[in-house]
């Protein structure tokens, strides 16, 4: 999961790049209604993703962010037997 989640980053910061690259590059060569579009969007996607991070930094925990996938694996107690019923 965390190998995923690196490599979407990454992933992310390189269509990010490259939009502002192919931006630049097109409001220098005269195509600038093209240019305009394509830096909006990039920078839009930036912020969006620049507040999301903040607002999670910035929201109040209860020792976790809450999702699902950061609780610990539930196991089934060992004094109840595996179905869960005590004996």
């Amino acid at each position: 999961y965390v190998e995923a989640r690196h490599r979407g980053q990454w992933f992310a910061f390189l269509i990010a790049v490259v939009s502002l690259g192919l931006g630049t590059y097109l409001a220098a060569s005269g195509s600038s209604v093209t240019a305009a579009f394509i830096l909006f969007v990039a920078l839009a996607e930036l912020a969006v993703a620049i507040y999301g991070k903040l607002r999670q930094l910035l929201t109040p925990s209860e020792g976790s962010s809450g999702r699902a996938d950061d609780a610990p694996p539930a196991f089934p107690d060992a004094r109840r037997g595996a179905r869960g019923s005590r004996k």
